[in-house]
């Protein structure tokens, strides 16, 4: 990666490449187009998202029981 930790590593990185795939650009345009504000509202909106998957997959396991 570009700090020489690996992508696997580097939660930013990899953060920086799931907003890029979103936006339809590349990680290095992001980086010139994006603020740290902006980038930590991405974070907490995938969180969220990831957040509210995790409680749609708990309510379905607890209509099969």
């Amino acid at each position: 990666g570009a700090s020489g930790k690996s992508l696997r590593a580097d939660l930013d990185r990899q953060l920086l490449f799931a907003i890029a795939e979103k936006v339809h650009c590349t990680v290095g345009e992001l980086e010139t187009r994006l603020s740290v504000d902006e980038m930590v509202e991405w974070r907490e909106w995938f969180r969220l998202k990831a957040e509210r998957m995790k409680d749609r997959v708990d309510a379905a396991a607890l209509e099969e029981e």
